[in-house]
């Protein structure tokens, strides 16, 4: 019997309702500190500046709602599944599902962009195919390197 070691399984949706919860805590927490400044700062604020803060809440609030908004109209899957003897990446665009006897080793690849830089990392066959271990939410790259790592040992980490 395959044993299961990793499964995850999330849609936009789960990421919009995310969203949606800083689209409604973040601006209330800006309007209690605002309001609190416009309250007590009443003669040593210039009254053109006290609508700064509710204006800027109502952008920040109308702009996480348009990004869960987004999320919501664009549905996507994605499944990821490690077993004894699979790795399997589902999405609606593609994925892959490869066996761990045909992984030769993680491949790490640096992209230095013009303010930040981050690490992709790759599953690479014997067979010299490149497969992408993919970005999940709320799952760091980690935990699958070590799953991979501790259910098949002979995988080589560069």
């Amino acid at each position: 019997m395959t044993r299961t070691h990793l499964h995850y399984e999330i849609t936009n949706a789960d990421i919009g309702h995310e969203f949606v919860k800083l689209g409604i805590v973040i601006p209330l927490s800006f309007m209690v500190v605002g309001g609190a400044i416009m309250y007590y700062g009443k003669g040593s604020i210039d009254p053109a500046a006290r609508y700064f803060v509710p204006g800027m809440v109502i952008i920040g609030f109308l702009l996480l709602q348009g990004i869960a908004w987004w999320h919501f109209r664009h549905p996507n899957y994605h499944e990821f599944t490690i077993t004894d003897e699979r790795v399997e990446h589902r999405t609606q665009t593609g994925g892959f599902n490869l066996l761990l006897s045909d992984i030769q080793k993680i491949v790490t690849s640096r992209v230095i962009g013009s303010n930040s830089s981050r690490i992709d990392y790759f599953l690479k066959t014997k067979t010299g195919e490149r497969f992408s271990i993919p970005k999940l939410h709320k799952l760091p790259d980690g935990k699958i390197i070590k799953i991979l790592l501790e259910v098949n040992p002979s995988i080589l980490k560069e």
